[in-house]
């Protein structure tokens, strides 16, 4: 799946998407790491929020009315970041994405399979959902976020 944020391009694995909906609201929850942007309300479940501008230092998505959210899913684990636009569903080919992300440090490099020729960074949605620096958990109606700053 194919979007971009702040400007930029970015790529996930289709199958760790669970659904893709517009962004009517996010929730701030006091007290969570910088890459928790909220809590939002998608089909009746809370839903944590991760802002990948502060994972992978990107420019900012900036919220308003075409504001899409992309929820990803694991076993483990549900979450959504926010998009400035939803391009589509695309084929990109391991062998055609450069994977020398040597420039590029923390977080940004350990989330990233590697850069097409268009310049759309082609994120691991695994590592992604498996860090357990992003867990957040539903107890109770509420949503307990754990983990530090990435």
């Amino acid at each position: 799946l194919e979007f971009t944020v702040g400007g930029e391009g970015y790529a996930v694995d289709a199958t760790a998407v669970r659904e893709v909906c517009r962004v009517k609201a996010i929730t701030p929850v006091p007290s969570t790491p910088d890459h928790v942007a909220g809590v939002m309300a998608v089909r009746g479940r809370i839903v944590a929020v991760v802002d990948l501008s502060v994972l992978v230092a990107a420019p900012a998505c900036v919220l308003g009315d075409d504001t899409m959210g992309i929820v990803l899913h694991s076993d483990d684990m549900e979450f959504a970041v926010v998009a400035d636009a939803v391009i589509g569903l695309r084929t990109i080919s391991d062998s055609s994405l450069q994977v020398d992300v040597s420039a590029l440090s923390g977080a940004r490099r350990a989330y990233l399979l590697g850069v097409t020729e268009n310049r759309t960074a082609v994120l691991d949605a695994r590592r992604l959902l498996g860090d357990d620096a992003l867990i957040a958990v539903q107890q109770g109606g509420g949503v307990q976020i754990t983990g530090g700053s990435s």
